[in-house]
C-alpha cells in the first residue's frame, strides 16, 4: 500500500499544478500604449492587453494630468472583465494606466503582479 500511496500523491500534486497553471499564479498583463480616437463628447484613449488565462477580470489603476502639469493626479481604480480600457477628456490630457488580472472574490481573490505603465494622450505631442 505504501508503494502505491506516495506515487499517487505525487501524481495528484503534479496534476493540480498543471490544472492551475504553474502553481495557480496569474500572468501579468502586458498593456499596449493608448490609441487616440475621436469620441462623441471627448477625445478617447483606448488601452488594450491580451486576455490572461484563468483571469476572471482586471483591475485598472488610472492616473491623468493636464498636459502642462508635471505630476499625475492620484490614481483612480476600476475593474472590468474586458481586455481593454478607455478613458478620455475634452482638453489636452495625458493618461497612464497599469493593470493586474484577478480571480476569485473577497478574501480568496488572487491577483497577478501589476503591469508596467502604458501611456496615452488626447492630443498630438509633436
Amino acid at each position: 500500500m505504501k508503494k502505491i500511496f506516495l506515487p499517487l500523491v505525487m501524481l495528484i500534486v503534479c496534476l493540480s499544478l498543471v490544472a492551475c497553471g504553474s502553481n495557480g499564479k496569474l500572468k501579468t498583463p502586458s498593456v499596449k500604449d493608448g490609441v487616440t480616437t475621436e469620441g462623441e463628447e471627448a477625445i478617447q484613449v483606448r488601452f488594450d492587453w491580451d486576455k490572461i488565462e484563468g483571469a476572471e477580470g482586471y483591475e485598472i489603476s488610472e492616473e491623468n494630468k493636464y498636459c502642462k502639469e508635471e505630476a499625475f493626479r492620484e490614481a483612480e481604480y476600476s475593474e472590468t472583465t474586458d481586455n481593454f480600457f478607455t478613458c478620455g477628456a475634452q482638453d489636452d490630457f495625458d493618461f497612464r494606466i497599469k493593470v493586474r488580472a484577478y480571480k476569485g472574490t473577497g478574501d480568496t481573490r488572487q491577483y497577478s503582479e501589476w503591469s508596467e505603465y502604458a501611456t496615452g494622450s488626447t492630443y498630438n505631442k509633436e
